[in-house]
């Protein structure tokens, strides 16, 4: 084995290691965020995570997330766009998805429309981008194009969390159209 391969193959054991560390807290971070009381610490083992690969999109993703549950809007938008930018394929519906809610936050539902439908497009069946479609259709006033997004919401999961919220918006008049 000459000198550069010996080297590649180092590099490469390297990153990969740094990779199952990043991956190791970014589980931790999910374990933690499911409690109330250590969300503290997700947000912790996230940022461990990007210390050691920065480019970990699952842990800019989730990391977005617990910034925009504490109001740090900018935060939360930085880091959804550095997931979009790290996600392959249908991963970045994740990112997408979760950027369009900031966006909502913030009153750029324009925006927020667009992101939704992207990561609608990339996964059919994403009920939360559904969800946080309808309801900025909603608030623009689009009702019967948030209605169609209830529906679907209704589709993918009737039963589950949010199907009563869902369920009261399409028969609530500002849904219905009537």
């Amino acid at each position: 084995m000459n000198r550069n391969m010996l080297v590649e193959a180092i590099v490469t054991h390297v990153r990969v290691e740094a990779r199952n560390r990043a991956n190791t807290l970014f589980n931790e971070g999910l374990r933690l965020g499911s409690e109330e009381t250590t969300i503290v610490l997700a947000e912790v083992a996230y940022r461990k995570a990007l210390e050691i690969d920065p480019t970990h999109d699952g842990a800019m993703t989730n990391l977005g997330n617990l910034r925009l549950s504490a109001g740090d809007l900018i935060e939360a938008e930085s880091l959804q766009r550095m997931a979009i930018a790290y996600a392959c394929g249908v991963g970045a519906r994740f990112p997408l998805n979760n950027l369009a809610w900031v966006l909502a936050a913030r009153g750029e539902l324009l925006a927020a429309v667009e992101l939704f439908e992207r990561a609608i497009k990339l996964e059919p069946d994403f009920y939360s981008a559904h969800r946080g479609l309808a309801e900025v259709l909603e608030t623009m006033g689009q009702c019967d194009r948030a209605r169609k997004h209830w529906r679907r919401c209704l589709a993918i999961n009737p039963r589950g969390a949010g199907s009563d919220a869902a369920r009261s918006k399409l028969s609530s008049k500002g849904s219905s159209g009537q």
